[in-house]
C-alpha cells in the first residue's frame, strides 16, 4: 500500500510540472539591442609588467642584457620597458577603457616569439613590434 502511495504522489508532482510547463504561451525575453558579447579586458596596471617581462625576455635572449649592454640587468630592462609602456598608455584616452585581454596574450606571446635579426637597430616604441602598443591594445 505505501508503495501505490507513494507512487501516485510522485506521478501527480511530475504531471503537474509538465502541465505547468506547457501551460506557458510567454515567449522568451529578447536580447537587450547591441552585441551581448563582453570582451575579456585588463587594465593598463595588469598589461605593463606582463609587456615588459615578454620584452625584456626577448631582449635577453638577443643578448641585449648584461654588463655594457643596452640594458645592465633585467630588472633595469624591466625598469625601462615598463616605464615606456606606461607613458604610451597614458598619453592615449582609450587605454582608459582597459586593454584587449585576447590581444594582451596574443602580444606577449608573439613577443617572445620574435627574432633577433635587427633589433640592435631599431629605436624607441619601434621595438613594440608585436603589436604590443597603445593603439594595438587600448579599447575604444
Amino acid at each position: 500500500m505505501k508503495v501505490t502511495n507513494g507512487f501516485f504522489f510522485v506521478s501527480l508532482g511530475i504531471a503537474s510540472t509538465l502541465a505547468g510547463c506547457g501551460s506557458s504561451s510567454a515567449e522568451p525575453a529578447e536580447p537587450a539591442a547591441g552585441p551581448t558579447k563582453m570582451e575579456a579586458r585588463a587594465s593598463t596596471a595588469e598589461a605593463t609588467p606582463k609587456i615588459a617581462a615578454a620584452e625584456c625576455e626577448r631582449e635577453m635572449k638577443c643578448k641585449m642584457v648584461g654588463e655594457s649592454l643596452k640594458f645592465s640587468s633585467m630588472e633595469h630592462c624591466q625598469k625601462v620597458k615598463s616605464e615606456a609602456l606606461t607613458k604610451d598608455f597614458n598619453e592615449d584616452a582609450d587605454c582608459k577603457n582597459g586593454i584587449s585581454a585576447t590581444d594582451l596574450d596574443e602580444c606577449v606571446t608573439k613577443t617572445t616569439a620574435q627574432t633577433c635579426d635587427g633589433l640592435s637597430s631599431v629605436i624607441g616604441n619601434a621595438e613594440r613590434s608585436a603589436e604590443c602598443g597603445s593603439r594595438d591594445l587600448c579599447m575604444d
